[in-house]
Parts: structure tokens; sequence; C-alpha cells
């Protein structure tokens, strides 16, 4: 039952083959309405469950589509769908009931499997095949591990059993589906305002649009309550909810009589008016004022609530787009823009400017771009020495990042940095930080070179992922990664939300061989509470603290007091930023053990760093 065969009848055996009732089953799947469904707690509990009984980094239930497999749940996984062609679940769904690949790297079938070779490097893998009530196989509760193993015939029973709470989850009455159903469109709007929630904003837009729409321009408006999170806090969520409901009901009457209107409102309670009207484009800036003005009259009444009658402070941003020009960007610049407006009293609106809107557009190009920049190396890393203070020899570098692209030039590392979390590409980032510069290591290690400790920047949520720390693991098993040679940087704000959860995954980390340093130190919370208890091995003086050293005493004594701390507590301390020779002279008379900076050296690029290095690690 477990190491069942592919069909004979299939000519590449990797590749999963259709179904023998193939248009029957994806008539069946298409007619459940659970693909593209939102997330059920009751099927989380259920992964859940089983990542928790079986001790595995992964468990799904996932569903096999035309083309792709998509995950109704998952727990311990990112990705929310794989290609059908990759995924070991469309060849389970041949089974009678279960699939199990003790060993994916030994199996003809998967040893050369993206999901195999890289992440999230499947090795064991066992599926339990999900079926609806006529029998037809839709996809799989499945559970896998980086780690070979075997799986016994009790474990094989306890995987289906879970399934078969699932199918029940799933499969239940005709009018339990009709009432998921009714509850899927309440799901599209919300029930205060009844305007569309983000995720149905997009559909209704489509449905409303016409071939004579889609050349005309349009409008989008948001609006925001700046004081409606302190009102909400005081008087009860209630009241501001009645607030919210008077707010959109304006708003809504305002722009009743447009041609074409769709109202929508975010997760934090941002209210969206997307709007055309072939009678009136507003494309002119007079005709946008006096729309913004109107706008503004709409709203200065009080907000009658049952407890007493409020005046809003309300921020209003006003877009106007050409129709090629994509809504959802238009939405960013939108979101941008009310994040720079102040807090003022009383009622405020901007028309975008075109400088935010090149921002935003920069932004969005930059993202467009940057999967491509990691996977194809486009990305490079530059070093910056850090020097012993007392003889100025190299005791190590700091990996920084730099990116020259096509059309918009040289990108800074916050832009790449912000767009890959915005993106969701913070890890595969981090990734690839880390895998150039123990290359690089590895690489003077065998010419013969001088080398030292090269620091990488990693995010806090990067150091917290199960998926890292398999990463890592694998590629220190394949001798890629020397941990000896890489240490980590985390920047002292990252990590205050979330604080025990980021220095056990530190300390798991560490047990790999890694070292940590802590960046930015004194410009966040700086506690020495949480200070003592970081597993960290250097401590780095912020920049800000060093540019105001020689002329600011408080500065200098900050610097000199973090340097006792540092040494007190066992940590070696660095000065970054340093600049100049009266810097470098106070900084070293303090007994700070390391400094790093333009002083000493500029970010070199890889090529030159043994032209200005001898062996011994000095500075030419």
């Amino acid at each position: 039952m477990s190491q069942s065969k592919e069909h004979s009848n299939q000519k590449d055996a990797s590749i999963p083959a259709d179904h023998r009732r193939e248009k029957e089953r994806l008539a069946s799947l298409h007619a459940s309405n659970l693909l593209d469904s939102q997330p059920g707690a009751q099927f989380d509990r259920i992964t859940r469950l089983a990542q928790t009984i079986f001790d595995v980094e992964v468990a799904t239930i996932s569903l096999i589509d035309v083309n792709r497999q998509w995950f109704l749940s998952k727990c311990g996984l990112d990705a929310k769908e794989t290609s059908r062609e990759v995924a070991f679940c469309a060849h389970a769904i041949h089974e009678d009931e279960i699939l199990v690949i003790e060993d994916a790297r030994a199996d003809e079938r998967f040893k050369d499997n993206p999901l195999v070779t890289g992440s999230p490097y499947i090795r064991f893998y066992a599926g339990a095949v999900l079926r609806d009530p006529e029998g037809l196989p839709l996809g799989t509760l499945c559970i896998f591990d980086p780690r070979p193993r075997k799986m016994s015939e009790r474990e094989e029973r306890t995987l289906i059993a879970l399934l078969d709470v699932a199918q029940h989850e799933i499969f239940q009455t005709t009018e339990d589906t009709i009432e998921r159903a009714s509850m899927q469109l309440k799901l599209s709007k919300d029930p205060v305002t009844n305007a569309y929630w983000e995720h149905a904003f997009a559909d209704e837009i489509s449905r409303i649009s016409t071939p004579e729409s889609a050349s005309s321009p349009y409008c989008i408006a948001a609006l925001e309550g700046a004081n409606f999170p302190v009102i909400s806090r005081a008087y009860g969520r209630a009241v501001g909810d009645e607030i919210l409901y008077e707010l959109s009901n304006r708003v809504q009457r305002f722009f009743a009589d447009f041609e074409k209107v769709v109202f929508a409102i975010t997760k934090s309670d941002r209210l969206i008016t997307y709007f055309s009207d072939s009678k009136e484009e507003f494309t002119s800036e007079k005709a946008q004022h006096e729309l913004l003005r109107k706008l503004k009259e709409a709203l200065l009444d009080p907000f009658r609530t049952s407890v007493e009658d409020f005046t809003p402070n309300i921020n209003v941003v006003f877009i106007s787009e050409e129709a090629s020009h994509p809504y959802q960007e238009v939405l960013k610049s939108l979101d941008i823009s009310l994040d720079y407006l102040q807090k003022n009293k009383g009622i405020q609106y901007e028309i975008v400017s075109p400088w935010r809107r090149a921002q935003s557009e920069r932004f969005f190009e930059v993202t467009r771009g940057l999967d491509d920049a990691i996977f194809n190396d486009k990305l490079r890393l530059v070093y910056q020495p850090k020097v012993r203070s007392v003889d100025q020899n190299v005791v190590g570098f700091e990996a920084l990042l730099r990116w020259n692209h096509p059309t918009l030039g040289v990108v800074s590392p916050l832009e790449i940095v912000e767009s890959a979390k915005e993106s969701g590409k913070m890890l595969r980032l981090d990734q690839w930080v880390i895998d150039s510069a123990a290359r690089e290591f590895s690489r003077w290690e065998r010419q013969g070179l001088f080398t030292a400790k090269i620091s990488v920047n990693i995010s806090a949520d990067t150091i917290q992922s199960k998926e890292f720390h398999s990463w890592l693991r694998l590629h220190i098993d394949g001798g890629i990664i020397k941990p000896s040679c890489i240490d980590i940087e985390i920047v002292e704000s990252s990590i205050i939300e979330d604080f025990d959860s980021v220095v056990e995954a530190m300390h798991k980390i560490i047990d790999m061989g890694f070292s940590f340093s802590l960046d930015d130190f004194g410009t966040g919370y700086s506690s020495l509470a949480y200070l003592k208890q970081l597993p960290i091995s250097t401590l780095k003086i912020d920049k800000s603290f060093i540019n105001e050293i020689v002329e600011e005493q408080k500065a200098a004594s900050m610097c000199l007091n973090i340097i006792r701390t540092a040494r007190d507590m066992g940590m070696t301390c660095l000065a970054e930023g340093v600049e100049s020779v009266e810097q470098f002279q106070l900084v070293r008379a303090f007994h700070c053990e390391q400094i790093q900076g333009y002083y000493f050296s500029e970010p070199i690029e890889v090529s030159e760093i043994h032209n200005r290095i001898d062996a011994f690690g000095a500075i030419r």
C-alpha cells in the first residue's frame, strides 16, 4: 500500500498523468467552490494536528486543479499553490488510499523534482487521497519533511483517519454547502459599511466594466479617519463602527450619481471609492479641486453616535488616471500618500502629485524585477572591512547589497529590502545573501587569499522561519555554507515585537555554528533587560552616535557607556560609520575593539578586495 508504483503507460514517470476520470474529477472539484476559497479554521486545525502527530515540518490539504496544486489549508508552508507538474499529490490521486515516499532522493520519479532539489527540500512524503461523495479524487491530506523516514502501517491508518475528518468537514449536507456559499457572499462585503472587502473589489470593477469604459479615464478617492482609532479605544469599537457607518453613508451618497462606482474598505478601515463618468472625467486640476471641495462639505457636519457627537479628522487622497494604468498600482500610490499625510484636525485632502506617483511607480518597478534579480544573480555584494582598533588590521567584512537595475539605475539597499518585505520575497533575498557570501568566502579559502568572517544582514522574520532553518541545515550538510565564516546581523528594532520567538530562533541558529551581531544599537528600545537575554557576540554602535561623538558630550558619553556595557557582558563592541581621524581617535581611546567606516575603507567590490587588503589583513 505504501510504495505504490505510477501507472506503466506514463511516458515520463516524473510527470504526473491525468486521472482516468479527469474531466469528471475536475468538474466535481470546480463545483465544490473550494478552490481559492477563504481560509477555514476547521481545516487548519486538521493540518496543525497532522503536523504535530507526525512531527513533520509541513502538513497540507491540497487540491489538484488543471495546471496547479492549490492548498485549502497549510501548516509550515508559505506558498499558496504550486505547479501540478511538480506536485507529489498529483501522483497520489492515482492511489486507492495513500502514497508514501520514504526518501524522494532515492525515488526515480522525484529525485530531480524542484521541490526535492530546492525549497522545501522534500525527502519524506505521505498523502492520503481526498475524495468527493462519488469517490472522485480531488486532492490529498499530505505531510512532508526534509528528513527521510519510514512510515508504519499504524501511522498510515492515522493519516487516513485524519483525512476522514477533513472529508466530513468539506463534504457536509447540501444545506450546509448552500449556507457556506451564502456566507462566502456575505464575506465579500463589510457588514458595517456595505463596502466590498479588498479581495472582492477587483471582481466588482471587472463586472461593471464595458469595452467602452475600458479606454476611459477613472478616478479613485481614499479616505481615512485619522482619529478613529483613538475614538474606538476610548468609547469602544461599537461607537467607532457607528462613525465608520456614517462616514461610509455620506461618501456613498456623494458618489451615488456617477455612472460607474465601486466602494471598498481595507482591513485598516480605509474607504476606497473607484468611479468614472463619461460626462466629467476630472482630468483638470480645477475640476479635481472642485470635486474634493464638495466632498469636504459633505463630511463637515458632526457625526452623531449613541454616546455623543464627534467631529472626525478625515484625510482624503485623490488620483485621476488613464485607463491603461492598473488601478492596483494606483491604490498603492494612494496608500503611500495617506501614510505621508499629517494627522491634522478637521478634513484635509491631497491630489496625488507626480513626484509621489513616480515614487510609487519606482517601487513597483523594483518589485517587478526583484525575483529575476535574485534568481539570476543580478544583485551583487560589496564588502566593507571591519578593523581592529589597536592595529587597524581587518578582522571581518560586512556584506552590503547592490543592484544596478536595467532601467532605474542604482537601487538602494533600503529600496531592495522594502520591496522584498512588501512582496513576500524577504526569505528568498536573505537566502541569496547568505549563499553568495558563503560561496565567496569558500573561493577566497581555495585560492589561499586573506579570509575573515563575513557579516550579513538578515530580517527577524527570516530568522524565525522554519523553512530558513531547514535550508541552513541542508546547505551546511552539503558543504555550501560554513557557519563559522558567517556572522548574522539583526537590527535592534526588528526583534522587539516578537522578542521571545526571535531569541528562541537565534539559539537554534547559533547551535548550527553561526554567530550574531546586534546592529544599530542605541536607536531603538535599548534596554539592558532584553540585551542580556540576546545571544549576541558583537554590539554595533549606531552611526548616528558616531556622527556627533566629537562635538556632543552626550553622544560621547552614550558611546562610552555602550562600549563598557558590551565589555562587561562579554561582547565585542564595534563603532559603525567612523569617517574622520577625530572620531577614530576617540572611539579607540574608549577601548572600542572594532571599527567600521569610510575613514578606513568604503565598501569594496569583490574583484578589488585582495588588491586592497594584503595577506595579513592590512589595508593598502
